[in-house]
């Protein structure tokens, strides 16, 4: 997947426009807790204002930085949004939490205390890497894939793909869960009434289905990266919706503190689940449909389908997802979750738990296997791509699978996702581990990578490019912020 660099000129100024636009964004949450006058301190005065011109300054000089850091970036496969999101949350561990109590004479403080009355300059921290790389992606995206090979038709194509994708889930949304059964947990929502929630509902869908059709072809990648690059991107969608404009646009004005995120905590799996997987999902599939039914172009179909690699390919994932699964195991005991687990079949045992819990682990190897394939260079990919396909299982499973079938309902509350977050952990330890040993199972039986012919050296060479600009973006987003997000409001 081939990508122009941009001039250095081009992307300081974008940089430099982008970082004062995230940096107004990111206002909100200095404002919530009083920071400018302490910004303003740096230069030996208390003035808000004063403080708020530094605050500029600086959003702009670290807007134009992350410019230079991304010239290489390619803008059309829609990663540069969730690197700037990471840019904003290394410089909330560099800058508020390091650089301004040194700067301030204070003593520098790396507890969970800490980090939780900053909560606020974290959020306006990834909001602003937000910001930024979507301006970026706006200004430098659009243009990019007319001159790479990928027609602008094809892109608008995507975009109405999009848009029905987010309809869809906007649908889904209001059938399964009456509408307001989900959202009412949200207390933004509870002011809307009924009809409200539903208008906001379906223009939810229709935005973000919008974004998401600009940001990703539906021919990026398969299905496999259509569902990760969901996840990533429902976390986004998280901050930048469901805990800043509707909370800013529908309650008394934007509250960032944690005893009031704590309320909100609902919004954070239906996000990553329903507008960002399923979404996601649906768009591949939209754009897949289409591929089948209307494309003469053949010459990006390779492989045998399902055949004997696909078989090999799931036993290999059912052996890598019972070892995940005896790695996990540890955890779930410690815990206390088998008698749970058992509860799906009517049981409180402790032996039947383990069995369904190993069954479970490798039916998800198996899916693993089958849905990553050929999607890891190496051990570092393969075992990113594993951790991914675990905190998606977090979210499907512990937090709304196990829940529905025991209970008959999910609550998606701050005391669940407390109970459940040693869970994650464990999910990311299974993830890694399926990942590495899919991977070496791969290379040893099935190195994909290894070509032969110069048709398949191409195509190794557009998936490698696409995974090399992407995939570091979406693991270490996944990661970071599954772990620091639940940590925080619980």
């Amino acid at each position: 997947m081939g990508f122009e660099r941009q001039p250095v000129v081009d992307v300081v100024a974008v940089g430099l426009v982008g970082g004062i636009l995230g940096g107004v964004a990111f206002a909100l949450s200095l404002v919530t807790v009083d920071m400018l006058p302490t910004i303003a301190g740096l230069l030996g005065s208390s003035s808000p204002l004063l403080g708020f011109m530094v605050h500029l300054l600086i959003a702009g000089l670290l807007g134009s930085v992350f410019g230079l850091l991304t010239r290489d970036t390619s803008y059309a496969a829609g990663s540069i949004v969730l690197w700037g999101v990471m840019y904003g949350m290394v410089w909330w561990l560099l800058g508020t939490l390091t650089l301004l109590p040194l700067l301030s004479g204070a003593e520098v403080n790396w507890q969970l205390a800490t980090a939780q009355r900053e909560l606020p300059a974290l959020l306006g921290h990834l909001l602003f890497g937000a910001v930024v790389g979507l301006f970026q992606q706006l200004m430098f995206g659009w243009d990019l894939p007319t001159r790479v090979g990928t027609p602008r038709r094809e892109r608008l194509v995507s975009v109405a793909e999009g848009i029905a994708a987010g309809l869809s889930v906007a649908g889904f949304i209001l059938l399964a869960f009456d509408g307001l059964d989900l959202m009412t947990q949200w207390p933004a929502f509870a002011q809307a009434g009924t009809a409200g929630t539903s208008n906001i509902i379906l223009l939810t869908g229709v935005l973000v289905g919008l974004i998401h059709g600009a940001s990703f072809s539906t021919q990026s990648g398969g299905l496999a990266q259509a569902i990760v690059r969901g996840l990533a991107n429902g976390l986004v969608l998280w901050l930048i919706l469901g805990i800043t404009v509707f909370p800013a646009a529908l309650a008394p004005g934007l509250v960032w503190q944690l005893e009031n995120l704590s309320e909100r905590t609902a919004s954070f799996p239906a996000f990553v689940l329903l507008f960002g997987v399923l979404l996601a999902v649906l768009h591949h599939s939209f754009g897949s449909i289409r591929t089948f039914l209307f494309s003469q172009d053949v010459r990006g179909r390779h492989g045998e389908g399902v055949g004997f690699r696909g078989v090999r390919a799931a036993l290999r994932g059912s052996l890598a997802g019972s070892v995940g699964g005896f790695v996990f195991a540890g955890v779930m005991a410690q815990q206390g979750f088998f008698p749970g687990v058992a509860g799906l079949v009517g049981s409180t045992s402790v032996v039947v738990g383990i069995v369904l819990h190993l069954l479970i682990a490798i039916v998800i190897g198996m899916s693993y296997a089958l849905l990553f394939r050929e999607q890891s260079f190496d051990a570092v990919s393969g075992m990113g791509w594993g951790v991914s396909f675990g905190v998606l299982w977090w979210f499907l499973g512990p937090l709304t699978l196990l829940p529905l079938l025991t209970e008959g309902s999910v609550t998606w509350d701050n005391t669940l996702l407390a109970a459940a977050f040693p869970a994650l952990i464990a999910h990311i330890a299974y993830g890694a581990f399926v990942g590495l040993i899919v991977h070496v199972f791969e290379g040893r039986y099935n190195p994909w990578w290894v070509t032969r012919t110069e048709v398949e050296e191409r195509r190794v060479g557009r998936v490698a490019a696409q995974l090399n600009d992407s995939a570091p973006a979406l693991w270490s987003l996944i990661l970071v912020l599954a772990l620091v997000v639940p940590l925080i409001l619980t």
